[in-house]
């Protein structure tokens, strides 16, 4: 049927289905191969499967086992490279295969520094220009839309250089992603022709460190400036903190403020920029009326741990021109800074100020009278349609309160039942709570709410010796007998790792390395460890028994999805979370309505899986985002936090 239909609609129809749909389908017949093998190329991703081969990009292998079909990169409008960043974010230029090197001339292992370890240095990069190479002779030249390099290292010659490939081919590039890494000695490196990129529409870069590296940046900025709408900006830990207005954006406010008074309005500087975000940069304590022309467009503002992020916020909320935001993110931890600012005072003010706010993400740490977070609640209460509020406090980590340590803290407004009802409207929402707290308070209201998505989030750092997934099936497994399984095969067919990222085409090995997943912390021996572990079963219990709830009869009507746990960076956490859907059985009405149904497969729910596009069809929101906004406890940036 579908092999009489036009190529036209063949093409329509592909771009509904989801990647892994649209390559089966491509393989039923040459006619559906060939009118679908322009969207099954159009995104490569080229991925290293082990944190400690960087260089192992599978590339080559992909050249091998495909050599008759290496003429539909011509495709591909997107490409990607990338590989893990669960542990470290430093020195991961020397993080290479080794073997990989033919005819090695250094020795790898060599001080950092030294003029061995440079030699090595290079050989691992001209070992990827070789691979990527391979792939830039058969892209065709100016269709590349997108480029991502997330290896987290510097990058090769050949690529962003003035005479590399991008520069030199792809001119009408329009959305380019970087992760280096700036404690490299070499980094910033083959990247002067940055600037003479023109088409840009998007920015993201994390990892910058060095002068030259955001001299490279600002003229990069300036180039596209008329045309950028996205520009996402992450410094390393040790890069100072430099300003972001002066140095990055290279504005002085003085010279603005007098040009407009001299000449009238002054011209906007980023006139189609929308979406902003932050993270590590220091922010202007006093930023005035002028400063709001650079960003008079602006709907979507991320700071992560800025320097001067609740000073910059209240003076933005005492100009006569606010912000037009739709969507604001802010995570700020005073414990570095002054105790006498602990107070959220600015930060509230300045939520006060805005006016049709939809999608609200706060992470607070070490703040006094949190509270006060309520009547922004209620002032956002007709349009927010998304929160995220995870407050984390200074709590002592032993017996003997001589260690303490931030950890996660339940709010308190979270027990109000007159604060909660402002909450009825929203589609998603996340807190740092536990099961109990939230059933308490989302029960006597659940035929009411509108949630779509719950997330009950957790630092992942704070509980690395879990694997919460895993300890909840087999807790479902052994509550009663499943072995008739579910309609939608989830019990019996679930495996324990999370598959790679379902991109269109992703040429990565599976995901087999233990060594870049999370170190483990053994359990005490005697009855400290006895206690540990039955306080984690009885806390998966809870999980298990409130999501049963939630997609149950007397639960939460609406709700598609509930996460547990700590979703940030990727897969970095995998161990850390639990995800749960709404049944849908074949040929049967859903399990919460049908008592018999609901009485042979046990439970309400099936075990979801993030890479599966069907999870978010019945949701209006980017899941994945939703459920990774706030991030904390990140990969290592120094070697000092060993």
């Amino acid at each position: 049927m579908l092999e009489d239909l036009p190529n036209e609609l063949l093409e329509n129809i592909a771009d509904w289905l989801p990647p892994l749909a649209l390559r089966s389908l491509s393989h039923v017949s040459s006619k559906l191969y060939h009118a679908l093998v322009p969207r099954v190329y159009r995104v490569a991703v080229f991925r290293a499967t082990s944190e400690w081969a960087l260089n192992g990009l599978n590339i080559d292998n992909f050249f091998i086992q495909h050599s008759k079909s290496t003429g539909h990169l011509r495709h591909t409008r997107h490409l990607e490279i990338n590989a893990p960043i669960h542990l470290v974010r430093f020195n991961r230029c020397a993080a290479f295969n080794i073997f990989r090197v033919v005819g090695l001339a250094a020795d790898p292992f060599s001080r950092i520094g030294t003029p061995d370890h440079a030699r090595a240095h290079q050989q691992f990069l001209e070992d990827i220009e070789d691979q990527l190479h391979l792939v830039f002779a058969h892209l065709h030249p100016g269709l590349l839309r997108s480029f991502t390099w997330r290896l987290g290292t510097c990058l090769p010659a050949g690529v962003l250089d003035r005479e590399g490939y991008l520069i030199q081919h792809q001119e009408n590039l329009a959305h380019l992603s970087l992760v280096t890494d700036g404690s490299c000695p070499h980094a910033a490196g083959h990247l002067d022709g940055l600037y003479l990129l023109s088409s840009l529409e998007a920015i993201e870069w994390e990892g910058i460190q060095h002068s030259t590296e955001i001299e490279l940046l600002q003229k990069c900025i300036r180039r596209n400036q008329r045309r950028l709408r996205t520009l996402s900006i992450g410094f390393s830990a040790s890069a100072g903190r430099p300003d972001f207005s002066c140095q990055v954006l290279g504005l002085q406010w003085s010279t603005v403020a007098t040009a407009t008074l001299s000449a009238g309005p002054a011209p906007t500087f980023l006139p189609s920029l929308t979406c902003l975000t932050l993270s590590k940069a220091h922010l202007q304590k006093s930023p005035d009326q002028t400063s709001l022309l650079t960003f008079a467009g602006l709907r979507s503002l991320k700071l992560r741990d800025c320097m001067n992020s609740c000073e910059c916020l209240e003076a933005l909320s005492h100009l006569q021109n606010k912000l037009q935001l739709r969507l604001f993110e802010l995570c700020c931890d005073n414990l570095p800074l002054d105790p006498s600012k602990a107070n959220l005072g600015p930060v509230i003010a300045f939520l006060l100020s805005l006016q049709g706010l939809q999608h609200l993400y706060l992470k607070l740490a070490n703040f006094a009278h949190t509270h006060q977070i309520e009547p922004v609640i209620r002032h956002h209460s007709q349009t927010l349609q998304t929160l995220v509020y995870h407050e984390k406090q200074l709590a002592p980590v032993d017996n003997e309160r001589l260690w303490w340590d931030t950890r996660d803290f339940c709010p308190s407004w979270i027990f109000d039942r007159a604060e909660l009802r402002h909450l009825d409207r929203l589609s998603a929402l996340a807190l740092c709570t536990n099961t109990p707290s939230v059933r308490a308070s989302l029960e006597p209201g659940a035929n009411d709410s509108h949630l779509q998505v719950l997330h009950i989030r957790l630092t992942g750092v704070d509980h690395l010796h879990r694997d919460i997934q895993s300890e909840a099936i087999s807790q479902i497994r052994t509550a009663d007998d499943r072995d008739e399984g579910c309609p939608c095969g989830c019990w019996g067919g679930l495996s324990r790792r999370s598959s790679l990222p379902d991109h269109d085409l992703d040429f990565a090995s599976p995901w087999e390395e233990q060594s870049a997943e999370s170190p483990g912390i053994g359990l005490s021996d005697g009855s400290g460890g006895s206690e540990a572990i039955t306080t984690e079963s009885a806390e998966i219990k809870e999980v298990l028994d409130f999501a049963d709830w939630a997609f149950g009869p007397k639960g939460l009507p609406r709700l598609e999805v509930l996460a547990f746990g700590d979703f940030s960076y990727e897969e970095r956490y995998q161990k850390q979370r639990f995800l749960a859907r709404r049944r849908r059985s074949v040929g049967l009405r859903s399990p919460d309505q049908n008592p018999e149904t609901r009485k042979h497969y046990g439970w309400n729910f099936c075990i979801g899986d993030m890479n599966d596009p069907s999870l978010w069809s019945n949701v209006g929101l980017d899941g994945s985002k939703f459920l990774s906004a706030c991030p904390d406890g990140g990969p290592m940036e120094s070697p000092d936090e060993w």
